[in-house]
């Protein structure tokens, strides 16, 4: 009878082993796998290079409204950031919808565009478009 129970105790003793090497394995695993993802994360995050914009000649026009020099060369976000400066410079901002704007005299002859109408900043771009040439 004694060698049954000993038996029986070096199997449950084996089990419970067994057990323990399956909660530390598991425990490994759980901690490879966050290791991986933050690996990953790190990795993932790397900056983007930004394209940068050519540079783009001016239509006469274009040149006399932003008084720039004949010649000059701007990308497109620069003509539109000075495009922008004008509209603000010269109040012309809807006060109610700061991103919309009316446009006065000098801007819709230049843009084409009508002085009765209200723009957004967005809309204008396409109006700014056919100032621009590539070199």
């Amino acid at each position: 009878m004694e060698t049954f129970q000993e038996s029986f105790n070096a199997v449950f003793n084996t089990i419970n082993e067994i057990s323990a090497n399956r909660k530390t394995l598991t425990d490994n695993v759980k901690a490879l796998r966050r290791d991986m993802k933050v690996l990953y994360k790190s990795s993932a995050k790397k900056p983007t290079e930004k394209k940068e914009q050519p540079k783009m000649n001016l239509s006469r026009d274009l040149e006399k409204f932003l008084s720039v020099s004949q010649g000059t060369q701007m990308t497109k976000a620069e003509v539109m950031k000075g495009v922008s400066e004008y509209i603000k410079t010269k109040g012309l901002q809807i006060e109610s919808n700061k991103r919309k704007f009316s446009p006065d005299t000098k801007m819709s002859k230049v843009f084409n565009i009508d002085k009765k109408n209200q723009f957004s900043f967005v809309e204008i771009n396409k109006h700014v478009s056919s100032h621009l040439s590539k070199c």
